[in-house]
């Protein structure tokens, strides 16, 4: 060791100031140490489905045919399922999230408190729901499952402030009330999943003193 070169040298002849100087050229300094913004960037995750964060979703309406009159018109309610799944099968292949969707929409309390029980069960990464109607916001909370992170998207129409306050206050749920049938705020929170299991799955080395070991943060 040189008189000038004041670093912990590691057995074998490795030095700290070594170690930062090799890492800013591997994979692991590129990712961790010179690339912000890395957790929630799809394009750095891993393209394997199986890896990817679980999103189960649902509908919430009445059986059958029925009508929305307000805001001033009808509410094309089969128009509105088909875009809305197809604008979140689109948004989770763009964000690498693998979407679960019920066989059918939760036609009814009894089925609302079934799907919560099955997502208390079995822990999926996120749950992803659609209120459809305005009078049946009780079958949203029962269809709620505590401690999953949940997405509910509440089209205009579908809900005024006393149906939303019970659940916007809760942890973990992010409610949004939109006029914008693109569902961008639909987008927003599939990104907030994504970034939370990237950041889940990361490691950070840190470089200090003679002892080797990990933990959890």
């Amino acid at each position: 060791m040189s008189p000038a070169d004041t670093s912990v040298r590691k057995p074998g002849g490795f030095t700290r100031r070594g170690a930062m100087r090799a890492m800013a050229g591997t994979a692991i300094g590129g990712s961790i140490l010179f690339r912000p913004g890395f957790a929630g960037d799809p394009s750095k995750t891993t393209t394997q489905q199986s890896e990817w964060p679980v999103v189960r979703a649902a509908h919430i309406r009445p059986k059958g045919e029925y009508w929305m009159g307000w805001p001033g018109k009808a509410w094309d309610v089969e128009g509105y399922t088909k875009k809305s799944r197809a604008l979140l099968e689109k948004f989770a292949n763009e964000l690498k999230v693998r979407v679960e969707f019920e066989p059918e929409p939760l036609y009814d309390a009894a089925a609302a408190e079934a799907f919560s029980k099955k997502c208390q069960a079995e822990k999926p990464d996120s749950v992803v729901l659609f209120p459809m109607h305005l009078s049946h916001w009780g079958w949203v909370q029962k269809a709620h499952a505590p401690d999953v992170p949940t997405v509910i998207i509440a089209p205009l129409g579908t809900t005024f402030t006393q149906q939303m306050q019970p659940l916007a206050k809760l942890p973990k749920v992010y409610l949004a009330s939109t006029s914008n049938y693109e569902l961008p705020a639909l987008k927003y929170g599939l990104k907030m999943i994504r970034t939370a299991h990237d950041m889940r799955r990361s490691k950070i080395a840190v470089i200090r003193g003679n002892e080797t070991k990990e933990q959890v943060l």
